[in-house]
């Protein structure tokens, strides 16, 4: 079995009940606070990671304090005693460090390294996906997997895991695969079993991707263009009966007035013709008779 196989593995081993409790994503800590066991004070919540990519690990947990004056403030990762779906524990306030106090973490923090969000690129430079988490070992901190997709804003259906040992390197918000290093995107469908999901090799190029996102923006343009007529239509149906009911009608009971008016005086100036002809023959008729006495 490849390495991307065991840990296209070890990602459904994680969403299910019999998932290894040492394996934990980045993203379940995002502004999670973190407390002292000692005082149960709150120390701060994490906003960000300190990542050592030589090493593969994550260092730290930047932390977010209420307090200005506090500075910045780094939860060393060795220093969390556990990691709870709720908080992330410290044995005591001395526990956590000053940013600027630490050679080390402040080195780090001055790479800034984004990790989640990153781009995936090829060792030839060709775009791959994005990091949409990673999965760390609690135990020690190692970042042990990439989830990819395929889609900046993490609503593709295509995505993967890769091992960190597949990473060249990191800078900031890239990062670069090893040469030979094969992806393989899963489609994730919802209500299909895992047996009928359908794998696709990394073909999904830049061209390709350009092609999805522009087919994807004009089928929603076309969405946002079908409600815009409907409002449209709505309001001209609206302004019509408010501002043009009352002249149409005027208009038309001044044609239906105009139509009776010219049909009436059509058929009385055909009576009138009807009765003249009528009374000259009787007249003639009367004259004839006295002819004839």
């Amino acid at each position: 079995m490849s390495d991307s196989e065991k840990l296209n593995s070890i990602e459904q081993d994680t969403i299910s009940l019999s998932a290894p409790r040492d394996l934990r994503f980045c993203s379940q800590f995002r502004d999670v606070p973190v407390v002292c066991i000692e005082t149960g004070e709150e120390l701060g919540r994490v906003h960000g990671f300190l990542v050592d990519d030589r090493r593969g690990v994550i260092a730290g947990f930047v932390l977010g304090t209420s307090a200005v004056e506090r500075g910045l403030k780094v939860a060393p990762f060795g220093a969390v005693s556990s990691f709870g779906g709720f908080a992330l524990t410290v044995s005591k306030s001395s526990d956590i460090t000053d940013l600027i106090a630490s050679p080390y973490f402040l080195a780090l923090f001055e790479k800034d390294l984004v990790l989640l969000g990153s781009r995936i690129i090829e060792s030839g430079g060709k775009s791959v996906g994005f990091v949409q988490d990673a999965g760390i070992d609690v135990k020690d901190g190692s970042i042990v997997l990439l989830k990819i997709t395929s889609d900046v804003g993490f609503m593709s259906p295509y995505r993967a895991t890769i091992p960190y040992a597949a990473v060249e390197k990191i800078e900031h918000d890239t990062i670069t695969l090893r040469k030979k290093e094969q992806v393989t995107f899963k489609k994730d469908i919802p209500g299909v079993t895992e047996e009928e999901y359908s794998y696709v090799p990394l073909v999904l190029k830049e061209e390709e991707i350009k092609e999805v996102l522009v087919g994807r923006l004009a089928e929603e343009m076309e969405k946002v263009r079908r409600e815009v007529q409907k409002s449209l239509e709505a309001e001209f149906y609206k302004f019509f009966l408010i501002y043009q009911k009352t002249p149409m009608q005027k208009e038309i009971i001044a044609s239906l007035e105009k139509y009776i008016d010219e049909a009436l005086a059509g058929r009385f100036e055909n009576l009138r013709e009807e009765l003249t002809a009528e009374i000259r023959r009787i007249l003639e008729n009367v004259e004839a008779k006295k002819t004839t006495d």
